[in-house]
């Protein structure tokens, strides 16, 4: 307990650093990097940071990568608001003192209609992102996990590029409370690095995530809360979230995101996990959220598990 607690306090002091540089901004680019890429968190209002587990680990708390045993690859697919769209493919290796991670995930606007000065179209053009990521959890005590990620990201909208390279860390630590009831707590700070932009740099949006989750019945009831404030903008977000397994190849999710959050739904969040096992086990995911007034937003995942 005394190392997750001198951890916070590292942390804090270092997200202290950061707002120093990215209070001032105002403004951020790569928003995109706020928009959900995990199916499962997505279901749970996001409220995935003390819980992270697997390739999904990349995205929400690089510490999640040191659970499991066996390695695990998933192939995921988004319906975003109005014709954008997004993929990813991404990796978890399993190691003897943690786990590494790897992604590559593509973000499309679909088309985007011209209007100079709010004049007649005069054409369209589409703004399309990407990032390359790889991450690390570590191992430190039968309790407490950290984890450091690395990505590197494109933005290209209408013949116009730039790129930029950030870092994420995060930890983990698990409180037993009896028999059938264990208590996570998380912490990820993310997105810091260089600036992007193309006439004009913008900071990255820079933000820090606290998480805790109550897991009672053996893993058969989660039930999760997040907390996120994003640097530049002086915004709070978070989301609740609990996941139901009745059946051990059957998971049932629900969640809620609150606040004056951006680049996320808000609102109500849902999906199911489905999983079948032969020689290997097979996962698939589906999750809808509602955008308020633009509709709402799909997701599907598939993944192995070998």
């Amino acid at each position: 307990m005394k190392k997750f607690l001198f951890s916070i306090l590292v942390g804090i002091l270092f997200i202290q650093t950061a707002i120093v540089d990215l209070s001032a901004a105002g403004e951020t680019g790569a928003d995109f990097l706020l928009i959900p890429k995990s199916v499962r968190a997505h279901a749970m209002g996001s409220a995935f940071t003390a819980i992270a587990t697997g390739p999904d680990a990349i995205y929400f708390n690089p510490a999640g990568l040191v659970d499991g045993v066996f390695n695990e690859a998933t192939l995921t697919a988004a319906s975003w608001i109005n014709d954008s769209f997004y993929g990813k493919v991404s990796y978890r290796h399993a190691l003897d003192i943690g786990g590494f991670g790897a992604g590559l995930y593509y973000f499309n606007s679909g088309e985007i209609s011209k209007r100079p000065d709010g004049r007649a179209s005069v054409g369209s053009y589409a703004y399309q992102a990407g990032v390359l990521d790889a991450a690390q959890g570590l191992k430190l005590t039968e309790a407490f996990n950290v984890g450091l990620g690395m990505k590197l990201l494109f933005e290209m909208i209408d013949g116009e590029s730039a790129t930029a390279l950030a870092g994420s860390a995060g930890a983990q630590y698990n409180i037993p409370i009896d028999d059938i009831q264990e208590l996570y707590l998380g912490l990820v700070v993310e997105n810091l690095g260089t600036s992007i932009g193309y006439k004009d740099d913008f900071s990255l949006p820079a933000l820090v995530r606290l998480g805790v989750a109550d897991v009672i019945f053996d893993g058969t009831i989660k039930a999760t809360a997040d907390l996120k404030y994003l640097f530049a903008e002086g915004i709070f977000g978070g989301g609740v979230g609990v996941e139901y397994s009745p059946l051990k190849l059957l998971d049932i999710r629900a969640g809620y995101r609150f606040g004056n959050d951006i680049g996320t739904s808000l609102g109500l969040t849902g999906g199911i996990g489905i999983r079948y096992i032969d020689d290997l086990e097979y996962v698939f995911d589906i999750t809808a959220a509602s955008m308020g007034e633009l509709g709402m937003s799909m997701m599907i995942a598939m993944g192995i598990v070998f």
